[in-house]
């Protein structure tokens, strides 16, 4: 898979989640964007973090 194809199938399945509470999407597509980028970056990091811990004993 490709970075883009992650990114579109992540960015649907948060508006998604957002339009099954309100149904409707209130934020931008920048807005929405930028928190995929900053989930996945976070979650990166997490598991880079505890691979570097595991490593390191």
């Amino acid at each position: 898979m490709t970075i883009k194809v992650i990114k579109e199938k992540w960015t649907d399945s948060s508006k998604q989640a957002q339009n099954r509470v309100t149904k409707y999407w209130s934020l931008s597509d920048e807005l929405c964007d930028a928190w995929v980028a900053f989930d996945v970056m976070a979650c990166t990091a997490s598991i880079l973090n505890l691979t570097a811990i595991s490593v390191d004993r």
